[in-house]
């Protein structure tokens, strides 16, 4: 890399921080609520058909009679 190069890249540097595109923070995390949405989600709440047991291989909760 030469000087010209190092001097362009500041100069490139100095713009994005300019615009506000570089930032020194941590990024925000953006699937955050979906994450909450899925932990909060009560799969039990769902009513499987027989089917979906027999392809599993699984017998048919007590739950989802009740539900």
């Amino acid at each position: 890399m030469t000087r010209d190069d190092l001097a362009k890249f500041r100069a490139l540097e100095i713009d994005f921080e300019a615009l506000g595109l570089l930032q020194d923070e941590t990024p925000a995390a953006p699937f955050a609520p979906v994450r909450q949405m899925q932990a909060a989600f009560d799969p039990g709440s769902v009513p499987y058909s027989d089917e979906y047991y027999d392809v599993l291989g699984l017998e048919p909760t007590e739950r989802r009679d009740q539900l």
